[in-house]
């Protein structure tokens, strides 16, 4: 037995009564839907008070289906960097697939593609722009980090561009650094102070306080600054302007 009732707050929800089960469970649903079980002998207005006690608890989870559905790439949604800017090409072909150009990642699908949240849509959309972003990086990022390390006369063994999401640099004991594509999402001060702590770890390896005095040396005083600003960073491929014109 199921019935539907309408809350101003979360909008509709259905209580449904099942012989089998023994307690009320609320469930919250990607479209906001919220399905409510309860044990076939429970009254609806038990239910509906159960309801109305986990109003809080229910409005987070849908606010969590709404911020993930906004961090979703459709033909609606922008994504720009320095150098890029993701389009959405519909057209005759037989297959979804992508071209990176001097200034665009394109997306090219069928016409009658509809499924824009399709987990591996959304994926092979996230692989391409990586892709776009090691690219930009090579070009941006590393001439970036030899001008810093000749103007603070920190020198560094070599520096490549990888894929890291959980670091956005590292320098290992032959002084080669390494910089995470992902690096170019952020502000420019940001790129500035990663590169920075990367180098000052050619001449100390470990987060001593002589690191920090060096670093906050090249910094004018403002690690904790940036610090913060990298905290407030989210290190995923999701839509935005990260042109920071």
């Amino acid at each position: 037995m199921q019935k539907t009732f309408s809350f101003p707050d979360i909008g509709i929800v259905k209580v449904t009564k099942k012989r089998q089960v023994r307690n009320l469970t609320i469930r919250v649903k990607s479209s906001d839907e919220v399905a409510v079980t309860i044990p076939f002998l429970v009254s609806y207005e038990t239910a509906l008070s159960f309801v109305r006690k986990n109003i809080a608890w229910i409005k987070e989870k849908q606010a969590s289906y709404k911020n993930a559905k906004n961090q979703l790439f459709s033909p609606d949604t922008i994504f720009r960097t320095r150098k890029y800017q993701l389009r959405f090409i519909s057209g005759n072909y037989k297959n979804i697939h992508s071209r990176i150009t001097n200034s665009e990642i394109k997306i090219l699908y069928p016409e009658d593609f509809k499924d824009f949240e399709n987990k591996s849509f959304q994926e092979f959309i996230k692989k391409t722009i990586l892709k776009a972003l090691k690219i930009e990086a090579e070009e941006f990022l590393l001439p970036k980090i030899e001008s810093l390390s000749k103007k603070h006369n920190l020198p560094y063994n070599t520096a490549k561009i990888g894929y890291g999401k959980q670091r956005l640099g590292w320098c290992n004991a032959q002084n080669d650094i390494s910089l995470s594509a992902i690096l170019v999402l952020l502000p420019e001060h940001l790129i500035d102070y990663i590169i920075l702590h990367e180098l000052s770890h050619t001449k100390q390896k470990n987060h001593s306080k002589e690191f920090y005095k060096l670093l906050n040396d090249l910094t004018d005083n403002n690690v904790a600054i940036y610090k913060r600003g990298i905290r407030n960073f989210k290190f995923s491929i999701v839509p935005g302007d990260y042109r920071y014109n």
